[in-house]
């Protein structure tokens, strides 16, 4: 089940016309602080507006219409819900990026350990293990490309591949890194879109807590796709002791694996 949150009183329109220019019959006010059910898979983004399915009828004309962007905002319950939650908390944002910052050995390129270490406080179980691939040694929690295969291979997420289609709590993947073909470049948790513009979003990352990003080309790597995980996970929050004893651990195997995640995140 997903809800909308109605922040700023608005309209619900049969189409995604300025609410001035509508007749009345094409329009229905809706008041700020409502919170309305939507179908999540009807989301679309439509220039400023998004357009979706209610759950239940606003009268007179029915359950699908258009809402202005930035007087709502959206939010999937679930998991995503929780995950968006835990990233957006202060202290558990800095928590979680010095244990991404202790795997990694500095503060330079921990995007992924940062990723994997809030799925492991969710029950996401990513392994800090090293796999084989195309004959390199590639450690999960700390380059893009294993870690995208594991997810793929172990929680079954459904690939977004439309940057307007987005999900909070959805794992991002940009385009891949230069001369790594293959690497993407970077790996973010979306929150949501700048108001009245798709092509930006809020984001968290290691890079900092919530901060804008643009989602197509510019100083930064373009959005390529993302991952969004649909299953049920028990969130758990480990021991601190026990977290970082187990990356300290595994840490000196994984240094030796450093040098090409070294050589990219944007």
């Amino acid at each position: 089940m997903a809800q909308l949150h109605v922040i700023g009183t608005t309209f619900f329109k049969k189409t995604n016309v300025q609410s001035n220019r509508l007749p009345a019959n094409e329009k229905v006010a809706v008041n700020a602080g409502e919170t309305l059910k939507y179908n999540p898979d009807s989301l679309k983004v439509v220039g400023e507006h998004y357009l979706v399915e209610l759950l239940e009828q606003i009268a007179p004309w029915g359950t699908t219409g258009y809402f202005y962007s930035p007087h709502v905002q959206l939010e999937v319950s679930g998991f995503a819900n929780r995950l968006v939650r835990k990233v957006l908390s202060n202290d558990e944002y800095w928590d979680i990026l010095r244990i991404a910052e202790r795997i990694r050995g500095g503060t330079d390129n921990t995007c992924v350990a940062f990723a994997s270490e809030v799925l492991r406080r969710m029950g996401v179980p990513v392994p800090i293990e090293n796999v084989q691939i195309n004959g390199e040694t590639l450690n999960i929690s700390l380059v893009t490309l294993p870690f995208k295969i594991w997810l793929e291979q172990n929680v079954s997420p459904r690939r977004i591949n439309d940057a307007n289609k987005l999900r909070p709590g959805d794992i991002c993947f940009s385009t891949d890194a230069p001369k790594f073909p293959g690497f993407p470049a970077h790996v973010y948790f979306f929150i949501e879109y700048y108001p009245g513009n798709t092509r930006a979003a809020y984001v968290v990352d290691n890079q900092g807590p919530k901060h804008q990003r643009n989602l197509g080309n510019g100083l930064k790597s373009p959005f390529a796709f993302a991952l969004r995980l649909e299953n049920q996970f028990e969130e758990i929050y480990a021991p601190q002791e026990l977290v970082e004893k187990s990356f300290l651990e595994a840490s000196e195997t994984l240094r030796e694996q450093l040098m090409l995640n070294q050589a990219f995140e944007q």
